[in-house]
């Protein structure tokens, strides 16, 4: 192979590797805050503490929630570290990796907004697999 096809290859890799780090830590801002099933559950799920939304300890393992932040993503059963998230209009696509103080794994996870207080949230990205999700106020 010519210096000329290993520059060009060399410089292909560069483009991939610099566009896969466009791939931004951050989640959409509008996901950011605590989410349930039913408004019902916000109260007894999430207290605001610090002019913030956490869970309640000790959490209960049986409540549909999840908590998103810069940077993590928290349920009832562990929490993650945000290692990647794409956002395409209303479609964002995080990865991370979790912890369920069992061990860890690495997950990604389909998440669409319907409104500024409504998502679709999907572990696998397949829509018949979506559960509904409501924001809870601040």
């Amino acid at each position: 192979m010519t210096i000329q096809k290993h520059a060009a290859m060399f410089a292909v890799a560069a483009v991939a590797l610099l566009a896969a780090t466009q791939t931004s830590q951050a989640v959409d801002k509008r996901l950011l805050g605590a989410w349930v099933q039913s408004p019902a559950d916000c109260a007894k799920t999430f207290q605001l503490q610090g002019g913030r939304l956490v869970y309640r300890e000790p959490r209960d393992q049986f409540s549909i929630s999840f908590l998103i932040e810069p940077g993590a993503v928290s349920a009832p059963g562990g929490d993650c570290r945000i290692d990647g998230a794409v956002t395409r209009g209303n479609l964002t696509r995080i990865s991370m990796t979790c912890n369920n103080g069992v061990g860890y794994a690495r997950q990604t996870v389909q998440v669409k907004t319907l409104s500024p207080t409504t998502l679709l949230y999907s572990p696998t990205g397949d829509p018949d697999l979506a559960t509904t999700y409501q924001k809870c106020p601040q």
